[in-house]
């Protein structure tokens, strides 16, 4: 969630003012343009895709016959808040394309920084340091792109300490991807790497199943005094898997390491074997990771699965401060649930909902006072 000084936060969570939105066009690292006017900019942000972030604007043919929008100079930031009063970033990133549309209008494709980065292929093959963690390379490889760029892994929990001290095994090189090195080193230490609002790369670990009951950012509640909209929640066992087998594919022609996970405890649902019935998913990946790291993984990839079982849609007030990987409390309809944040569409007018794809974490003792 983005942090601000309480009483402004409580400003904009209250609902009692306006909020607003502004696009401003930086060029060179210089301020062109301090509010363009647009007539749609949606923002949106999730934990489930590569891409993470990204945003589109429409506008009309004055602002791009002024010179404004270049693809190939200009960056856009776009925020919201309270006018005059505070703003939040949303999103920051490059021009990217422009097409008319029937209206007469421009509509603007915006690059992410990550999708900026995957852009940029290795001019010379990248070899992995001896002794270096899967941290320092990976933020190694950003920086081999633009130094500039803010990496920031405060959002890995102190419980995965491993994560900034586990060693990268020797000889890793990639000929001409970096955002497929940049997915191997990820994906080999459970933690995703993505763009954040200020045009930085954050890092941070799934979040599908605590050991512990996390402490939710926000509470949501439904019914009187309460700011949910509208509600909807889909139950399926369409993508719930109760074992996972992981095939790690070698680069030295040895056998692949195969690992299998399956949910064995005894009270759950969906329990191997039993009620629900046996459900299989089987997994390739060329990720570096030896057969102790490929079981923990495929553990990770096991809970995931199992907390697929409740998804919701909820849509509350104009809200730019949550963010995916959000953990929020929800009380609805009498019923108290913890609710990890996947997907977020951010309003782009006034009074317009922020529109919240959640799903139901496995929490073990979670009480919410009614």
């Amino acid at each position: 969630m983005w942090s601000l000084p309480a009483p402004l936060r409580d400003m904009i969570l209250g609902g009692a003012y306006e909020i607003s939105t502004t696009v401003a066009v930086m060029r060179g690292g210089e301020l062109v343009a301090a509010n363009i006017p647009v007539s749609s900019c949606p923002v949106t942000a999730t934990i489930t895709t590569s891409d993470g972030r990204g945003a589109t604007l429409v506008t009309s043919r004055d602002v791009t016959d002024m010179g404004l929008l270049d693809p190939l100079s200009d960056s856009v930031i776009i925020s919201s808040g309270i006018r005059g009063l505070v703003s939040v970033p949303l999103f920051t990133g490059r021009v990217d394309a422009h097409a008319e549309t029937e209206t007469g209008e421009v509509a603007v494709a915006l690059l992410s920084k990550r999708q900026e980065i995957a852009r940029d292929s290795f001019e010379t093959p990248f070899a992995v340091r001896p002794g270096a963690t899967f941290i320092d390379e990976v933020t190694r490889i950003i920086h081999d792109f633009d130094s500039t760029i803010a990496v920031d892994a405060s959002q890995i929990p102190v419980t995965h300490a491993h994560t900034f001290t586990d060693m990268v095994p020797t000889g890793l090189a990639w000929e001409t991807d970096r955002a497929q090195a940049l997915n191997d080193l990820t994906d080999a230490i459970h933690v995703l790497w993505l763009p954040d609002r200020t045009g930085g790369i954050a890092l941070q670990t799934h979040h599908f199943v605590h050991t512990h009951d996390p402490v939710p950012v926000l509470t949501i509640r439904d019914g009187v005094d309460g700011v949910i909209v509208k509600m909807n929640q889909v139950k399926s066992r369409q993508d719930v898997f109760n074992a996972i087998t992981l095939v790690v594919e070698r680069t030295d022609n040895t056998l692949p390491i195969r690992v299998t996970q399956r949910d064995s405890d005894p009270g759950s649902p969906t329990l191997w074997g039993g009620p629900f019935g046996k459900q299989n998913r089987v997994i390739k990946i060329n990720t570096p990771i030896n057969a102790s790291d490929a079981s923990e993984l495929a553990e990770h990839i096991l809970d995931a699965s199992l907390a697929l079982t409740r998804t919701w849609r909820i849509e509350i007030p104009p809200n730019p401060l949550i963010d995916p990987g959000d953990v929020v409390a929800v009380w609805y309809r009498g019923e108290p649930t913890l609710q990890l944040v996947e997907s977020i569409s951010y309003p782009n007018r006034a009074r317009a909902s922020t529109v919240l794809a959640t799903r139901q974490l496995l929490a073990s003792t979670f009480e919410l006072d009614s």
